[in-house]
């Protein structure tokens, strides 16, 4: 798993707001048996962080500076809590970690390929995006990808079907589905198309018989 350092700052009392208001984003830093180190981001160095992850997972190197001093941290980004009306980023959770220890984490699952299915007019469906993982922190993937170049319509990929790299161990139950290649909705709607004439057809076809009877 890759390394992206960040600076930051020890955040004192300032209040959120003003934060904000001056360019900053307020944090947390928690975890390994440590007292929570609150800290502020410049906003445009965690937007270049988020476009960077792009959704993968990566170790993210604090650069910590305080009082004129430097520390490095390494740790996972948690959470980003955003504003639920303007979408703004409100705080930012940092969890530290350590490189003899197990995290459990989510990591994307990515396919590549197109799927013969898909070529026939069948469409890819996603069920689940993420797994959960467990693993030391150098062996954590950023993403896990999958070849579904040889599904067909109707096929079905499950957890248990992936191919997870050493030293990494699925969490997520096995028989969950990933993915499926689902029928084209055209042949879908054609088929509920014919079905409504058909059943039109046989009404008419009854009333018919009915007031032949009658007469």
């Amino acid at each position: 798993m890759k390394r992206i350092p960040l600076k930051v700052s020890v955040r004192k009392k300032e209040k959120p707001k003003r934060l904000r208001r001056e360019g900053f984003v307020p944090g947390i830093v928690y975890g390994g048996h440590e007292d929570p180190l609150p800290i502020k981001i410049k906003f445009h160095d965690l937007i270049h962080l988020l476009h960077t992850l792009h959704g993968e997972k990566a170790l993210v190197e604090l650069q910590i500076s305080q009082n004129g001093k430097e520390k490095k941290e390494a740790v996972i980004l948690k959470e980003v809590q955003h504003d639920p009306i303007f979408s703004n980023i409100l705080h930012v959770d940092f969890q530290r970690v350590s490189m003899k220890e197990t995290l459990e984490v989510e990591v994307p699952v990515i396919p590549v390929g197109e799927a013969k299915g898909v070529k026939e007019g069948g469409i890819l469906e996603m069920i689940l995006r993420q797994v959960r993982v467990e693993a030391l922190p150098m062996n954590l993937p950023e993403h896990i990808e999958v070849d579904i170049s040889h599904l067909g319509i109707g096929d079905t990929l499950h957890v248990k079907d992936l191919k997870i790299p050493e030293g990494v161990k699925v969490l997520t139950p096995g028989e969950e589905t990933i993915l499926t290649i689902v029928p084209p909705k055209v042949v879908e709607e054609k088929e509920a198309r014919e079905e409504v004439v058909e059943e039109k057809e046989e009404v008419e076809e009854e009333e018919k018989e009915v007031e032949e009877k009658e007469e």
